[in-house]
């Protein structure tokens, strides 16, 4: 009987042990490039060979009343309460690295090419509220429509070339070559909610005393709307671009405020 959980608490104790490492590493200013891009690569691994953790896909099966692969729901919900609880300590780790449906659109965003910039940010996050609205209504009033199917995720992930929606999701990883994280920033309904949250996060992306106010960190943050120097950082993914690029290395992951 308990072997026939241990597939499914696989991707539970991978973010487990991936949120505390990458939070020391973060805390420490440790997380260079070699790494970050080596925990992407093998979480987006753990999408094709196990399809986890897909918690996005386990947020919908919850509205629609079921559990993973049959598995309780209890359990469900409670991997995914305390995944969202954990955004108020250390922010979008799960999100940022962790989740394999963001990890392969960040590696296809490493690909070396002119990316679409500009005040997209407040768009996305408009229309990923109308998505979250519509799933909401489809999955409890809609008789049970599981809207997320239709981005092509378990199709992809699963390698399901004969399926139309593999090759929406394979559009979408196109898309996010040129434009920061599509899916995350206009349908994943667990982002949304985490988006919220980490707003009061306790450790995020901070500007220290050094910071020249020169915005230099906001005009280099992928999203457009991880905004440092106000503190709006609700959808900050940590891809320390922002770090990186600030010239007084005032920029860091953080407890302390200015």
């Amino acid at each position: 009987m308990f072997a026939n959980y241990i597939p499914m608490m696989i991707g539970p104790i991978y973010v487990l042990i991936g949120t505390i490492v990458l939070f020391v590493l973060l805390r420490n200013g440790k997380l260079g490039n070699g790494t970050r891009t080596a925990v992407l690569t093998l979480s987006a691994l753990l999408g094709f060979l196990a399809f986890t953790p897909m918690f996005p896909v386990q947020f919908q099966q919850v509205l629609l009343g079921k559990g993973p692969d049959g598995k309780p729901i209890v359990a469900a919900v409670a991997i995914i309460l305390l995944l969202v609880l954990s955004t108020f300590i250390t922010g979008r780790i799960f999100c940022g690295y962790l989740c394999p449906i963001g990890a392969i659109q960040e590696l296809s965003y490493l690909f070396p090419t002119k990316k679409m910039t500009g005040q997209y940010g407040r768009v996305l996050y408009f229309a990923r509220s109308i998505v979250f609205a519509a799933m909401i209504i489809s999955a409890v009033w809609g008789g049970g429509i599981a809207m997320l199917e239709w981005s092509g995720i378990s199709a992809f992930f699963h390698l399901q070339t004969g399926s139309l929606f593999f090759y929406i999701f394979a559009v979408i990883l196109v898309t996010s070559v040129f434009l920061y994280r599509p899916f995350c920033r206009t349908a994943c309904p667990l982002g949304f909610v985490m988006s919220l949250t980490s707003r009061l996060s306790i450790f995020r992306i901070r500007s220290g005393k050094d910071c020249s106010n020169c915005k230099v960190c906001e005009k280099k943050c992928p999203t457009n709307t991880a905004i440092i120097v106000p503190d709006r950082g609700g959808e900050c993914y940590l891809c320390l671009q922002c770090a990186k690029k600030c010239g007084r290395d005032a920029v860091s992951y953080s407890s302390q405020r200015n």
